[in-house]
């Protein structure tokens, strides 16, 4: 297996990070291991995931139809500022 010296460095470093880690006292990581949710809350939060991604995908398609009317109406700008610029040229010319 051939591997480039990107990926090296980058195994190395995450080899270093989880060395550097494990020895500190102040990092803990530990589960829950609570009261299972409820029926009902089990819902809430599967309602509230769902909204945060519907609304996610359409922030997201929103920003993008906003830029590509700027886009448009950009273009369309320069091509009226084109078209009056050469009439202007064509009525100096006469």
């Amino acid at each position: 297996m051939k591997m480039n010296r990107y990926t090296l460095c980058m195994a190395a470093a995450a080899l270093f990070a989880a060395l550097a880690l494990t020895g500190c006292s102040l990092l803990k990581v530990a589960v829950a291991t609570g009261d299972p949710l409820s029926k009902e809350e089990m819902n809430i939060r599967t309602m509230t995931r769902g909204f945060y991604y519907d609304m996610a995908s359409e922030v997201s398609r929103t920003a993008d139809s906003i830029a590509a009317a700027e886009e448009a109406a950009a273009a369309a700008a320069a091509a009226a500022a084109a078209d009056s610029l050469a009439a202007d040229s064509a009525a100096v010319a006469e």
